[in-house]
Formats: structure tokens, sequence, C-alpha cells
């Protein structure tokens, strides 16, 4: 193993560690976190303790609401308890979190079906929606937004100023399966007439948009392809940043729902996101996404949106 993967490896490791610090059970309690990763979400089914007949959910009081950990893990246990607690102030269940490390992990979730609803991604969405048993329920709205945008990143005292610049310098993508950390600025490239895979003298999928940022602000990378709405990084100094190409708009991330959820708590879900002001907890649930990601509600959505 060369140097490169030892230090992702125990990146990632550190990253699992802080997630696990972070999602610390209460005493007395059982566990509102499970963390999956693509070794363990296909054991889904065997270690949940309802099934998904045609009919419903065995058991009805309890919803699994799935999320990637695509952030700071302070980000995502604080993202994760928002949905639990609205949720289970409006609706007479339990919420469990179920945390997926990356991208490929929630693909692979999506196609096991084992959880009731999911924040997905656009671009797995637009590539697995007609092979999925989830429908499409809302989107995000993101600083007032349906649609978001792409960007990519340099330092300010690098003297890059466009994409043609980059030639022969470092990249910092998200991850194969992000919209705007890897999908979009990689065709814009492309449109231009080159390959990531020829055009950069390195390139390298880092796991998230905060540590692309992070790379990039240290001067471990020349650039970064990150979501225009992710700039805003503890610890980087964005003013040291300079934003040199944003890529087309998008729709935002979308909100999926089983299809084997019945459809009175289907109804109330939707309810619950698309007007959260008008219920117990809801300003307090979108204050606390705002803080975390600039979210700042749902809205409907149409599937043929997610053909870009």
């Amino acid at each position: 193993m060369d140097l490169k993967k030892t230090v992702l490896t125990a990146i990632a490791i550190i990253t699992i560690g802080s997630l696990a610090y972070f999602m610390k059970t209460a005493p007395g309690s059982n566990s509102i976190f499970e963390f999956i990763n693509i070794d363990n979400v296909f054991n889904l089914k065997s270690q949940s303790d309802f099934t998904l007949p045609d009919c419903g959910f065995k058991y009805s009081r309890r919803l699994r609401f799935s999320i990637v950990s695509y952030s700071e893990p302070e980000k995502i246990f604080k993202k994760g308890q928002a949905i639990k607690d609205y949720l289970e102030a409006n609706m007479s269940l339990e919420v469990k979190i179920v945390v997926l490390r990356d991208y490929s992990s929630l693909i692979d979730l999506l196609k096991v079906g084992q959880v009731e609803v999911v924040w997905a991604a656009p671009l797995i969405y637009k590539t697995v929606k007609d092979s999925i048993n989830y429908n499409l329920l809302l989107k995000t709205l993101e600083g007032a937004s349906p649609y978001y945008e792409g960007a990519i990143a340099v330092r300010k005292d690098s003297g890059i100023k466009s994409i043609e610049d980059l030639k022969g310098k470092r990249m910092a993508f998200v991850d194969e399966a992000s919209t705007s950390g890897f999908f979009l600025q990689n065709k814009m490239i492309n449109d231009l007439g080159h390959s990531s895979l020829t055009f950069f003298s390195e390139f390298e999928f880092v796991g998230s948009h905060d540590r692309a940022l992070q790379l990039l602000y240290e001067g471990r990378f020349d650039a970064a392809s990150v979501g225009l709405l992710a700039m805003n990084v503890a610890g980087v100094d964005t003013g040291e940043l300079a934003i040199i190409a944003k890529t087309p708009k998008i729709p935002n991330a979308p909100i999926l729902v089983n299809n084997a959820v019945d459809p009175a708590t289907r109804a109330r879900i939707y309810e619950l996101f698309i007007a959260p002001s008008k219920h117990r907890k809801g300003a307090e649930f979108i204050k606390t996404l705002d803080e975390i990601d600039r979210f700042s509600g749902f809205t409907t959505a149409d599937t043929s949106e997610y053909e870009f």
C-alpha cells in the first residue's frame, strides 16, 4: 500500500471514529443512529426488526431515515438528530437514522430497499430511479432555491483564472457519484475537449465537500470541485479562495419514500416536510438545517427534473 492510500485509509478510520463518538447512545435507550457502509448495507434486513411485505411494514411504529455522511461528523449528527426530533414530535413512531458512509452505499441501499425514507443525491437518483422501489416525494430548498450549482474553487494566490489554467494541476473531487462534487465539473471539462484522466497531473476523490476545500486551503491540491453552497467550512478562510467556474443549475437533493410505506404515513411525511412551520418543532427543525447546510425547507419535485 503506497503512502497516499495509507493516508486516505487513516482519514477514513478517523472519520468513522469521529462519527461513532458523536453518535453515542443516550443512557437506557436504543441507539438512534446506525452507521452503514458498503460492506454491511446488504445485511440491513437481517439486522432489522421489521420486514417489507406488500401490505406495508410489519412494525408501523418504527421508521428508518437514511442520510449520507457527506460532511463533518458534527454536521451529520446534528442533521440526523434534527430529523429524528421533528418527525417523532409529530408522528407516533420511533425514528432511527441510518448514516451511509459514502455514495456507493447509498446506491446499494436504494437497491436493497430496507429503509423507509432516503435523503438521496440528484445524480444517484437520476441513475437508479427506474430500477428502485422508491418514489420521489419532495426535493430540498437550499438557500431558498430548489436548484443548486457546483463550483471549481482555487486559492486566490494561485494565479489560476480559468479551467484551461488547470491543465497539469491537482484536482480534489468529492466522490465519483457526487453531482456537484464531480459529475458537473467533469462534464464541463469534457465539453472543453479534455478528459480528467489526462488533463490533471493528479486527481483524487477525497470523500466530502468539506474535505476537498480543506485540502485546497492547505495547498494539497490546486483546485477543488464542490457544491457552491458548501463553501462555508470550519477552519477554512474562504476569503482566500476564489471561484473560477460555476456549473449549470440542477434540482436539489430528492427525498424518496419506499413504495412499501402505507399511503397515510407517506402523506403525513409529506405534510410535515412541505410546511414545517405549521407543525410542532418545525421552526426549530428548519433553523437547524439552515445552520448546518443552508437548507431552508422542502418543495414539490418531478422525476422529469432529474434528466439532466
